[in-house]
This record gives structure tokens, C-alpha cells and sequence, in this order.
């Protein structure tokens, strides 16, 4: 039987694994579907139609599932996608869609404190939305990525496997994986070495994703090098709104 405490809210058309816990006062609204070991922590919202997989957390005060903050939403059914063991921070917000393809966030992810995801993100495994950073509508982020505190990024950027972008960047263009941006507005700094090690890449590919970031700097990445470049090269193949991120030391001569 799910743990719920007596203070929380649950409507009759929630579907709750029974190994579902459910915090005081916390609220679960409309069709969401809670998978196996899903905690809800006090206070928090969830507001379907929604889907939870196993072991995601909300934490206090977050909102998960709400109305895409979009003027041209009629309020019709949309859909949210939390993936399995992902954790959704105190007061964080995670908006539903506004067309048939969900909003969806990946497995092992942590969306920090008073962080944004707005409508029809979609975001891969493995990411960390630092605290207080935003994600505009239709943002999509590829594996392993992160978002540093405060950072803003512009609706319908790519932000590319490994990459990293700092606190408070303004992020209005796309962004190359493996590569690290910061600035108002964001540039491309330099390979995100600490993001690779981490990732537990080796060192010799550390150097052959050096050689492909200078060489889509200096637009000779033809993806035939190394296997990130083919990477970074599927990556600028694939289509943008928004173009590439301009780069801090752009070639000289």
C-alpha cells in the first residue's frame, strides 16, 4: 500500500505504484502516473497528465506538470515525462507541453533548487540544471550536460552531449558538445575537460576532442577525424533555430 500522508491530496485519477510515498500536504492532481519508489516530498505539486518513472524525488515546494507558460496554450491534455531516479529540487518548476510530444526529462538527471524547465524541453540522462537556471520552451539538452546556476537559455537552443555552461551565461545559440560557454551573451571557451573526466572518457580522446573543437572553430570539421568529430559534426549537421554559439578565440588570419 502507498504511504500517503493524511494531509496530502490525491485525486481519483492518479495511478500510484504501491511503493509510492506521498509527503504531508503535498498534491497530486489529475491523470499522473507514479511508478515504483517515487517519493513526493511535503508540500510539493504534481499536476498531470504526468508520468513519474521509478525512483524519481520532488522535493518541497516544487510544481511538476504545470500549464505551459505559452500564450497560444488552449488548455487542451499536453504531457510531462520524468525519467527514472531523476530529482526535481525545492521550489523547481517543470512545465507540461503544448503539442502531443510530451516534455520530457531523462533518467539519473537533478534539477536543482528554484530551476525552470519550461514547455517541450527535452532533455537526456545524466543532466544537472544548476540552481536557479532556466530553460526557455523547446530547449533540447543531449546526455551528461551542464547548466550552471542562474544561467538563462533562449527557446529552441541545442546544447550538445558533455557540454557545460556557466553560472549566469546567456546562452542564445547552440552549443557544441563537449565544449564549455560562459559569458553575456555565451561564447565557446574551451573543451569541458572536467565534464570528460568525469564521464570517465580517456585521456586520448580529450585530445581528439580538442582537435575537433578548433576544427569547427576554424570550419574544417569534415566528422571523418575521430569519433567526436563525427559527434560534433552530426551535431552542426542537425537542424537549428537558432545557429552555432560564436566562439571566444575565433581563428586568426
Amino acid at each position: 500500500m502507498s504511504d500517503i500522508h493524511p494531509s496530502a491530496v490525491v485525486s481519483a485519477d492518479a495511478e500510484l505504484d504501491p511503493s509510492v510515498s506521498v509527503g504531508p500536504f503535498a498534491v497530486i492532481e489529475g491523470p499522473a502516473v507514479l511508478g515504483p519508489r517515487v517519493h513526493v516530498h511535503a508540500h510539493a505539486v504534481v499536476r498531470g497528465p504526468v508520468l513519474l518513472e521509478t525512483g524519481v524525488r520532488i522535493w518541497p515546494m516544487a510544481v511538476v506538470g504545470g500549464d505551459p507558460q505559452d500564450l497560444a496554450y488552449g488548455g487542451e491534455p499536453t504531457g510531462l515525462e520524468i525519467g527514472a531516479r531523476t530529482v526535481v529540487r525545492e521550489g523547481a518548476t517543470v512545465h507540461r507541453a503544448t503539442g502531443d510530444r510530451p516534455t520530457r526529462i531523462g533518467s539519473d538527471c537533478l534539477i536543482m533548487g528554484n530551476a525552470h524547465v519550461a514547455h517541450d524541453c527535452r532533455l537526456g540522462d545524466r543532466i544537472v540544471v544548476s540552481q536557479g537556471a532556466g530553460l526557455a520552451g523547446h530547449v533540447e539538452i543531449a546526455d551528461g550536460a551542464v547548466i550552471g546556476g542562474m544561467a538563462g537559455v533562449h527557446q529552441h537552443v541545442r546544447i550538445g552531449a558533455y557540454a557545460f555552461v556557466g553560472g549566469a551565461a546567456a546562452v542564445a545559440r547552440d552549443v557544441l558538445p563537449f565544449s564549455m560557454v560562459d559569458g553575456h551573451p555565451a561564447r565557446h571557451r574551451r573543451v569541458n575537460t572536467p565534464g570528460l573526466r568525469r564521464a570517465g572518457i580517456p585521456e586520448h580522446r580529450d585530445r581528439a576532442v580538442r582537435a575537433a573543437l578548433r576544427a569547427a572553430r576554424d570550419g574544417t570539421l569534415t566528422g571523418d577525424e575521430s569519433e567526436a568529430a563525427k559527434i560534433m559534426f552530426d551535431f552542426l549537421q542537425g537542424p537549428s533555430r537558432r545557429g552555432l554559439t560564436d566562439f571566444a578565440h575565433p581563428r586568426r588570419g
